[in-house]
């Protein structure tokens, strides 16, 4: 399979679906049927969602939660398992000749794409931990108040007088050892996988380095991977007003082991970006 393809990946959170949605405006075909808008996604997810269901089917199989959030270490996959992520990527080579995608779980069945995809170009994107889990808890806050401003008067009343301050607290004390868990078993594989790898399949940049400097990026893609896109300003989709503000999550993690795993993981991507 010598397709040219790019394989957009990173930890939830980590401006995947903003570097996707400027790759499909510069041209890029990153699927037929991509996941809209949702909470903490207004502009849309930019995901496709065959490889979206793949990832979920395979994470069910191994009795994991289907976001991919809630786990120990990414699954290893059976032959069976193997079978179907090389027949949907055969089916999308089918298709076209230079193509790409995005779903954060890819993180999770790297080797399996690597096995099917040697030649494949990795933009890897990289995202201050905190930030990324910070802005998963505010999702979660987000959903619940959606749900209480559904509700009834006296529900809503209820919510904005204490129940709001309240499940804060229980989000950040039951979700944010469970983020920060996965955002280092996403980066740590991220690592693993660029260990097997050539420096010339990959190129890791944090989103926001492109507020500023998006020719560089968009200059490798085009000349050094041969991507034919057309430039448009990463600043066009670009919406700081859009960027959760951090909030404080450390005093939820017991665990410092986790905080220092963490530390390490997004240190050793940042090195390799720079």
């Amino acid at each position: 399979m010598n397709n040219n393809v790019l394989v957009i990946a990173g930890m939830h959170r980590s401006g995947t679906s903003l570097i996707t949605q400027w790759l499909y405006r510069c041209g890029l075909s990153v699927g037929e049927e991509l996941m809209g808008e949702g909470i903490g996604n207004e502009e849309g997810h930019f995901e496709d969602m065959d490889f979206v269901r793949l990832h979920e089917g395979l994470l069910q199989q191994h009795d994991m939660s289907e976001t991919g959030l809630w786990l120990e270490k990414p699954p290893v996959l059976t032959k069976e398992q193997q079978q179907q992520v090389a027949a949907l990527v055969l089916e999308k080579n089918d298709n076209h000749a230079i193509w790409g995608w995005k779903d954060p779980r890819t993180c999770l069945f790297l080797p399996a794409y690597q096995q099917v995809l040697p030649q494949a170009k990795y933009l890897i994107i990289v995202r201050d931990y905190k930030e990324v889990v910070n802005s998963l808890l505010s999702r979660e806050y987000k959903n619940a108040a959606q749900q209480y401003a559904q509700k009834g008067w006296f529900k809503r009343l209820l919510w904005s007088a204490i129940e709001s301050r309240s499940r804060r607290k229980l989000i950040y004390r039951k979700l944010a050892p469970v983020f920060l868990k996965a955002c280092v078993v996403y980066n740590e594989a991220l690592l693993e996988h660029l260990k097997q790898i050539p420096a010339s399949q990959r190129l890791v940049v944090d989103y926001t380095m492109l507020s500023k400097n998006d020719s560089v990026v968009f200059t490798h893609l085009q000349q050094q991977w041969q991507l034919p896109l057309s430039y448009r300003p990463f600043s066009d989709i670009y919406k700081a007003g859009l960027i959760t503000p951090v909030n404080v999550f450390h005093p939820y993690i017991q665990d410092k082991a986790l905080l220092q795993r963490a530390e390490h993981a997004e240190r050793k991507l940042r090195e390799v970006m720079g």
